[in-house]
């Protein structure tokens, strides 16, 4: 296995631990005699482990928030990103099926709601409801419904204010468990086209075919990708659609696939709130806050 920000869970110092049985409800697969799991992701990176059961309390232990028991699932293999990653594992927040939300909704937690605020580094997230000390904006929400799934109807997207497509582009999954976007072969091609625009009037260089040279203050006026969502906007910024690869070198955060996704390379430093129970989601700029190791923690966020 890899190593991680954390290590590894030890199931013998837990009085409340016990691994989940096959044929237990919700138990969709056994390997070995032990409820498994196999997931994999679009960009190739997979996760292969064994459910147990064990009692959760989310945030730090010093806000004393509600205990309850839930599935959770012990990697026994870790692959690409899953390998190099600085978080130990990943939470599956997913419609359809068993879930930790699904779960707390059922004691801790009073709604089926939950909210991310991605940064470059770290982020929060909250759930049952918004916490606006933790995810500051200035600019109302904005709402859109969503289909099974957390799937957004797209109907336009406009670069540097000029309609790069529009009509019905198709549904794209929202999701934070995957890293990067992906698009059409014939929108990623329009895209990569309009930012290689924007680069060659403002004298930009680039170091690869997908990699372009520019310090901090330069991506912060490059144009932005505006995406319509019904009557929902959504402002794309440049240190989103570009990841930054090392020092002033920034690369296409968005890729070619056969499934759409927006994924956590598109949900930067928004306040995402996702509505369960309504149906909808709801998106906000927020300054989100940045974490670069464990010297501190959301403890240390709000009052």
């Amino acid at each position: 296995m890899a190593r991680h920000m954390d290590p590894p869970f030890d199931p013998t110092i837990s009085s409340t631990f016990r691994w989940v049985q096959c044929g237990e409800k919700g138990c969709d697969s056994c390997t070995k005699n032990q409820c498994s799991y196999n997931v994999k992701y679009v960009e190739g990176s997979e996760i292969n482990g064994h459910f147990f059961e064990d009692v959760l309390q989310l945030g730090a232990s010093q806000r004393a928030n509600k205990k309850g028991p839930v599935w959770m699932g012990c990697h026994t293999r870790e692959t690409k990103l899953f390998r190099t990653q600085v978080p130990a594992g990943i939470t599956g927040l997913n419609e359809g099926g068993w879930n930790v939300l699904e779960s707390l909704a059922d004691g801790p937690i009073e709604k089926e709601v939950f909210a991310l605020c991605l940064a470059e580094t770290g982020g929060s997230m909250t759930v049952g409801g918004l916490n606006n000390t933790w995810m500051p904006s200035s600019e109302p929400f904005q709402w859109t419904p969503y289909s099974s799934g957390y799937h957004l109807a797209l109907n336009q997207i406009s670069f540097n204010g000029k309609d790069l497509f529009a009509g019905n582009l198709g549904e794209f999954k929202l999701d934070s468990g995957t890293s990067f976007s992906y698009f059409s072969g014939h929108q990623v091609m329009k895209l990569e086209e309009a930012i290689r625009d924007a680069a060659s009037k403002r004298n930009v260089s680039w170091s690869s075919i997908s990699c372009l040279k520019a310090g901090e203050d330069e991506m912060d006026r490059f144009p932005n990708m505006t995406f319509h969502f019904g009557d929902a906007t959504f402002v794309w910024r440049a240190k989103g659609y570009m990841f930054r690869k090392e020092a002033n070198t920034w690369c296409y955060a968005f890729f070619t696939s056969t499934r759409f996704i927006l994924g956590a390379s598109f949900m930067l430093d928004h306040a995402i709130i996702f509505d369960r129970e309504e149906k909808k989601i709801g998106f906000a700029p927020s300054s989100c806050p940045h974490f670069a190791s464990r010297d501190v923690t959301s403890g240390d966020l709000a009052p």
